[in-house]
């Protein structure tokens, strides 16, 4: 994934096909990406995203997605 330089990295926290933590950490460390994080995701590596993100002062990057509709339903309104 760094190799391709993405302009967002979706599901950062979740999905079919999971980054570890350490590759997770590699994607902010050495990309620009915006990183999306969805609700019903794996709210551990969440924290330690936007930790990651806060520490670097990059909040910015951070987007919350729903991932609807999905496996937890359609979220109306998502993340507000």
């Amino acid at each position: 994934m760094i190799e391709v330089a993405p302009d967002l990295y979706a599901h950062a926290n979740g999905g079919p096909i999971l980054l570890s933590d350490t590759e997770t950490m590699s994607v902010i460390e050495e990309t620009n990406a915006f990183i999306e994080v969805i609700m019903g995701g794996n709210l551990r590596l969440l924290g330690k995203i936007a930790g990651a993100l806060r520490e670097r002062g990059e909040l910015d990057r951070l987007t919350i997605g729903t991932d609807s509709p999905g496996g937890n339903g359609i979220v109306p309104r998502g993340p507000l």
